[in-house]
């Protein structure tokens, strides 16, 4: 019954939600929702923006809540969206939702941001542009939402990343 994506953090001038607010909006036979976990930024600016084009009733502001109830509130959407710009904060960074999003076994769509590309490869999907998402929001709701497995997970525990840590600076 729909796309259901999801937000989880800091809505700064880094985050994007342009693209998929028009995908969204040349996509309303496909009844997608965008549910936004987090206050801190442009809240406020991002309501606005969503009551004047008008899709108040597609996209649901949570604001912030607890860190311990982020996997209640994940509950409410299947795919996780990282809309980063492509600047230079973003180029080097790779955004612990990505990790929080595959812990919790949702689809990812994420800008092509450089360490996502290196850590998760092919395992997310990637979009910047409109037309981009609302590619990946038509394949979804004609196929469904794909079943996803996170290799890169593998090696997101302390142990491993003290190994490759400890090998990089060794091998300076």
């Amino acid at each position: 019954d729909g796309l259901s994506l999801g937000y989880v953090g800091v809505l700064r001038e880094w985050v994007s939600f342009e693209p998929i607010f028009q995908a969204m909006l040349e996509a309303r036979t496909l009844k997608i929702t965008l549910t936004i976990i987090g206050s801190e930024g442009r809240f406020h600016e991002l309501q606005k923006r969503v009551r004047e084009i008008g899709l108040a009733g597609q996209v649901r502001f949570v604001g912030a809540v607890p860190y311990s109830a982020l996997p209640e509130n994940m509950q409410n959407f299947s795919i996780g969206v990282i809309p980063f710009v492509q600047n230079a904060i973003t180029r080097g960074a790779l955004p612990l939702k990505l990790y929080e999003y595959a812990a919790a076994n949702k689809v990812i769509i994420s800008s092509q941001l450089p360490e996502i590309q290196t850590v998760a490869q092919n395992e997310v999907f990637y979009a910047d542009t409109p037309s981009q998402y609302l590619a990946l929001f038509q394949n979804f709701s004609k196929n469904g939402i794909p079943a996803v497995r996170y290799t890169f997970l593998h090696d997101a525990d302390w142990t491993t990343i003290e190994r490759k840590f400890l090998e990089h600076v060794e091998g300076e």
